[in-house]
């Protein structure tokens, strides 16, 4: 079975940083594991690395998968992602270095470590299932139908408002269509998997997470909204819906004023880092790593660094 490096975390944790340094020192290259980076033009949104940050402290610049490899207005689903970073994965091994997988949408992240199986359901086993979802919606309300997709995929539900019932039924349908049965059957690894998760104080986190998002607006995502309606992106589409592009939608649309658009931005960033990590502690496989600062960064470093040496060659 191949071998797989993975750097995970929520937003902001600083984990992007951390696996370049790692790359360099292992003689590795990136595959992102995002879903929103993967479409060209939401750039500063997405909290895209950009090419600088490509480049480690010695000089070498990094090599980047899964960036910018479809437009905005094409629909790219996880059995896309799946497929993709897959051939990116076995071509970086058939190279010679390491494949190392940093991001924080744990679906995509579990869709290629392991053995999930993406094949055409009959229509009748969807319609049951998207019935069974729609019973829970009349008995019990959007909210808690809501609550449910946030349990099971935490991007999905930043992605879609409670208010809208007909994707959150659509993505939970979908959902449990690819993974078998609602409660996530646990499938077999398809790599052999190094996993590390970067662990965050929350209020540092929370501090960084709101820096961020006021760079992200310095730097012009609402221009970058802006600039993707003009390109023809669909309002509906899911990335007019993901973090920031949401609040900047409704800002051009005057539903929202422009402070209570970044108060917003910042509070659901926030909730979404939350989810992000109640993810990822669902998975056992994964060692997490105190990183708090740049003591932390360098024990992190090391750490990982030995870890990688010592799972190569056993």
């Amino acid at each position: 079975m191949e071998k797989v490096v993975a750097i995970l975390g929520p937003t902001a944790s600083g984990k992007s940083d951390l696996a370049v340094e790692v790359a360099d020192r292992v003689g590795g290259e990136i595959i992102s594991c995002d879903s929103v980076q993967l479409y060209r033009g939401l750039d500063i949104g997405s909290g895209k690395v950009t090419e600088e940050e490509k480049t480690a402290q010695s000089g070498r610049k990094i090599m980047h998968h899964m960036l910018d490899i479809c437009d905005p207005v094409q629909e790219y689903t996880t059995f896309d992602y799946q497929r993709d970073a897959r051939q990116v994965i076995e071509q970086v091994i058939h190279d010679g270095n390491v494949p190392i997988i940093c991001g924080g949408t744990g679906l995509y992240f579990r869709s290629v470590v392991d053995d999930y199986r993406y094949e055409q359901e009959p229509d009748e086993k969807q319609v049951i299932i998207h019935d069974k979802y729609q019973q829970i919606l009349d008995r019990d309300g959007k909210e808690v139908l809501h609550g449910i997709l946030a349990e099971k995929d935490p991007v999905a539900a930043e992605t879609y408002h409670p208010n809208n019932v007909r994707r959150v039924l659509r993505a939970l349908t979908r959902l449990e269509m690819d993974y078998g049965r609602a409660d996530e059957v646990k499938a077999a690894p398809y790599y052999q998997v190094l996993a590390y998760g970067l662990m965050v104080d929350r209020t540092l986190l929370y501090e960084r997470i709101d820096r961020r998002v006021d760079q992200m607006l310095s730097q012009g995502i609402l221009e970058e909204t802006r600039a993707l309606l003009e390109r023809g992106v669909p309002r509906e589409h899911k990335v007019m819906n993901t973090l920031g592009y949401r609040h900047m939608l409704q800002v051009i649309d005057g539903t929202l004023d422009w402070e209570e658009a970044v108060r917003l931005m910042k509070r659901d960033t926030r909730r979404y880092a939350k989810r992000q990590y109640t993810w990822f502690k669902r998975d056992h496989r994964i060692q997490w790593l105190k990183y708090d600062g740049e003591e932390d960064k360098a024990l992190s470093l090391e750490t990982i660094e030995m870890g990688i040496r010592d799972f190569l060659q056993k």
